[in-house]
């Protein structure tokens, strides 16, 4: 890995390791001293980062045991530097500072930022880390000093090279030697929007409430749980192995449009012979994430959206002004007004939930405004579909608890609505594809008719 790292600092230095010819009348191999190289490569590189409006996005991991992190870093001819960042680790807001930076000699040409930056240098400041995502020892639920050590995160990178394109600029911390990638932005960039954007993915696009994630390959059909996405740190282990021994923890940075990983990240399969590795996904307009690593086909997905709607630790709403259309949305309209003229308050929404104690069974529960009225529930039944990919619904018109009988009675829109989900096979859809906190339910038959149920 150091060889790696340093090849370019051999290359550089390789006359001065005795790579010159043997015989006097032939040109040396190099045209110049190792110093005079050293220092045409940092004019060079100084001039490619001010080049074209001297701004990039730099993706940053600053140790093995958290998630990467976004900055912009806007490159000044006079030596200044703006980096901007939004991360938990500055409030969670976007935040911009300007320091100094400059291409140094040392085992090669090495970026770096030499006066302190307030939203770079809090990654390599050696001090406690405190805040929500402060590590905590899981014996004594107390916060681990790290005093002296901080986020152990560099601040010095050794370049390795610049793409053939001239976009983007390929680094290694001098410390911890991560692999560090830098992609040139138009200078029109709106960096507020951007990070922003990074910002949302990092925390939304994947969610604890719903670790249940699976890597399929589709060479050979073998699949692969993958867990912790809303942390950056990923766990995953072969779905028909043994998660207490085949488990295996990577790193990633998420970003807008793909996830990569701090490095090739090796998933063992089930038989322990050989692995899938993977070091990027890239995400599909679908939602899913596709990596074709390697030769690979590996597809990140949710593990079917029925599932995920008939865990039973999940509650399901319908609120008064729910998003619904077509039958469903006529329906529902007109329970508000049955309910004020039967029992004289508000209509608040329908919740699909499990109930362990005392009955163990699932149950629709009519909820109202009048907190006196006690608990009206009907029991009802679901069974997933189509792969996982929808829920068939049989809810009770009969069978309920007394408050929920007497609703039924006196609410015959309710009856219809339930007779109405009942009848109907519907796919299941969500704007949120690793963390659907709201499923769209559309009748297969007539897509006008749907219903939005949310967490």
């Amino acid at each position: 890995m150091k060889l790696y790292k340093y090849l370019i600092s051999i290359l550089l230095l390789g006359s001065a390791m005795g790579f010159v010819s043997c015989n006097n009348e032939e040109d040396d191999i190099f045209s110049g001293s190792a110093a005079q190289r050293l220092d045409d490569y940092k004019k060079q590189y100084s001039a490619d980062l001010t080049d074209k409006g001297g701004k990039w996005l730099m993706e940053y991991f600053p140790n093995e045991d958290e998630r990467g992190y976004a900055f912009v870093m806007s490159f000044n001819k006079d030596g200044s530097v703006r980096v901007s960042g939004q991360n938990v680790w500055i409030d969670n807001s976007y935040k911009s500072d300007v320091s100094m930076w400059q291409i140094i000699a040392d085992n090669g040409p090495v970026l770096s930022f030499n006066t302190f930056n307030s939203v770079l240098h809090v990654f390599s400041n050696p001090e406690n880390l405190v805040g929500p995502e402060a590590p905590i020892n899981p014996e004594t639920s107390k916060d681990i000093d790290e005093q002296g050590e901080g986020h152990n995160g560099d601040y010095e990178f050794v370049i390795i090279g610049l793409s053939d394109d001239g976009e983007t600029m390929h680094l290694a911390g001098k410390k911890r030697l991560y692999d560090i990638y830098m992609h040139r932005l138009d200078p029109e960039v709106d960096e507020v929007s951007l990070l922003n954007d990074y910002f949302y993915a990092s925390k939304y696009i994947f969610s604890a409430q719903f670790p249940e994630l699976v890597i399929t390959d589709t060479n050979s059909g073998e699949q692969f749980a993958l867990s912790q996405g809303e942390k950056g740190l990923f766990d995953a282990w072969p779905m028909a192995g043994d998660p207490v021994v085949q488990t295996k923890t990577m790193n990633a940075i998420i970003g807008i449009n793909e996830i990569r990983f701090r490095k090739p990240f090796a998933i063992e399969r089930a038989n322990e012979n050989d692995s899938i590795v993977v070091e990027r996904f890239v995400k599909q307009a679908d939602g899913t994430y596709i990596c074709t690593d390697n030769d690979q086909n590996l597809v990140l997905d949710n593990c079917g959206y029925g599932n995920i709607f008939v865990d039973k630790k999940y509650k399901w709403k319908l609120n008064p002004n729910a998003v619904m259309g077509g039958d469903f949305a006529a329906i529902y309209g007109k329970i508000a007004g049955e309910t004020l003229d039967a029992y004289k308050c508000s209509f608040t929404g329908i919740e699909w939930k499990y109930v362990g104690s005392p009955t163990k069974r699932q149950l629709l529960e009519f909820k109202f405004s009048r907190t006196n009225a006690g608990a009206a529930y009907i029991y009802g039944e679901q069974e997933v579909i189509d792969g996982g990919k929808s829920v068939k619904f049989n809810i009770s018109t009969a069978d309920g608890n007394s408050n929920g009988k007497k609703r039924l009675e006196n609410i015959p829109s309710l009856v219809e609505f339930i007779n109405k989900i009942n009848s109907t096979t519907f796919t299941i859809e969500s704007d949120k594809r690793m963390a659907p906190n709201s499923m769209k339910f559309v009748d297969v038959n007539n897509p006008q008719n749907y219903i939005l149920f949310i967490l």
